[in-house]
């Protein structure tokens, strides 16, 4: 215990008893709730141990002061009714232990209901504080969560331009493969026209003898074609296999595209169920709050 605590609770004690002592002036029955008002705030049950110690203070104070029966009326009463006035003093004695053992168990029904009623009051205050508590951090997480759904709308929008981008590629390695198909088809049928040729010629060279050397200069000729078609064909197929190689690095990108646009889709589907509860949770969290007032209310 510090030498403060003594001061602290002095002071707490001096202000429950002006304010109890202000409210009985007023008329007015000092209670915990009306107390707590008063001064503005405090803890019920420190509150309500000083108004114990205000209300026992209070009903030890003196009784006034009764004007005694005068002598001629009790000699009296002595002579006409002494059997009579014992009887009477006997009845209002059991009936007023009767009421007081009535007014007792009453005192102590009603302190305990009071003391009940007190402990209820702090509970309801911890809880509502810790609701507030817990309502703060649900819309700090709300707030978290909707800047992440904003974040992830903004990839989805990215990432579907991207994958327009890759589709958009695609297709135009798509035009230019075949316009090397094409050119591949043409080279080949060329170098076949020229192997015919040549076969053709070499024929005409095995019968025209006279004309051998004109047939070998021809057939060179044909061959030096031949294998400059032959290279052009080679060259031809070589380009078909590039654009083929890049055409499938363009699919591989468009489907990585694809699958990141569907990644995207349902992180940011998960987010809006996220944001969703969480909001179903502050609704459920402000009517369990907005009821416990209600009950803290009619506790009160």
């Amino acid at each position: 215990m510090t030498m403060n605590e003594p001061t602290v609770k002095e002071t707490m004690k001096e202000k429950v008893f002006s304010a109890a002592d202000a409210l009985d002036e007023r008329g007015q029955k000092p209670t915990l709730i009306s107390i707590r008002k008063e001064i503005g705030g405090g803890s019920y049950t420190t509150i309500q141990d000083v108004l114990k110690q205000w209300q026992a203070a209070k009903a030890a104070a003196p009784a006034p002061m009764r004007e005694p029966i005068p002598q001629n009326i009790s000699d009296k009463l002595i002579e006409l009714g002494s059997s009579i006035w014992a009887a009477s003093t006997e009845l209002a004695n059991t009936r007023l232990t009767a009421e007081r053992e009535a007014l007792e168990a009453m005192r102590i029904e009603t302190e305990a209901t009071r003391e009940e009623a007190t402990q209820l009051a702090d509970q309801l205050t911890v809880e509502l504080e810790a609701a507030a508590t817990q309502i703060a951090a649900l819309e700090s997480e709300a707030a978290e969560a909707g800047n992440k759904l904003n974040e992830t709308q903004m990839n989805l929008a990215t990432t579907q331009t991207r994958s327009d981008t890759a589709e958009a590629r695609a297709g135009e390695l798509r035009m230019e493969l075949d316009r090397a198909h094409a050119e591949r088809d043409k080279a080949s049928a060329a170098t076949t026209a020229a192997r015919e040729e040549a076969a053709l010629l070499r024929g005409r060279v095995e019968t025209l003898e006279s004309r051998e050397s004109a047939a070998k200069d021809r057939v060179n000729e044909l061959q030096n074609n031949l294998a400059i078609t032959q290279t052009r064909a080679d060259n031809a197929e070589s380009r078909v296999n590039e654009l083929r190689q890049e055409l499938d690095r363009a699919h591989a990108e468009r489907d990585k595209a694809f699958t990141a646009a569907a990644t995207a889709r349902e992180e940011a589907a998960t987010l809006r169920g996220r944001v969703e509860t969480l909001e179903s949770v502050m609704a459920k969290e402000q009517t369990k709050t907005e009821t416990s007032l209600h009950n803290n209310d009619g506790v009160k």
